[in-house]
């Protein structure tokens, strides 16, 4: 209840301790475990990425984006038809789209 993150998990838990049971009993404790590894399941990525539409109908283009070993080294396929590339690796992206024949 009131959990907005972490520090509030935490400060919940800590009143349970003090104030309900000072030693909760294992399904408890199983129970903020629980609670805290949700509290960090997703996180964010402060890695940058540029985001690129492929054509939909380019069924070679998306072959080669998604089993090309060098491709996949530097791209994470996301749905709708788009590919992340992370800034730094968007040189290398171009190189290899324009080796196949493919400007952007």
């Amino acid at each position: 209840r009131e959990c907005n993150d972490r520090k509030d998990i935490l400060r919940n838990i800590e009143l349970v301790r003090n104030f309900i049971c000072p030693s909760p009993p294992a399904i408890w404790e199983s129970f903020f475990k629980e609670m805290l590894s949700h509290a960090e399941a997703v996180c964010v990525d402060n890695e940058k990425y540029v985001v690129f539409k492929v054509d939909a109908a380019d069924k070679a283009l998306q072959q080669y984006l998604a089993t090309d070993i060098a491709m996949r080294e530097i791209v994470i396929c996301a749905q709708g038809f788009r590919v992340l590339v992370r800034v730094d690796d968007v040189a290398r992206f171009k190189s290899l789209l324009l080796a196949r024949g493919y400007l952007l």
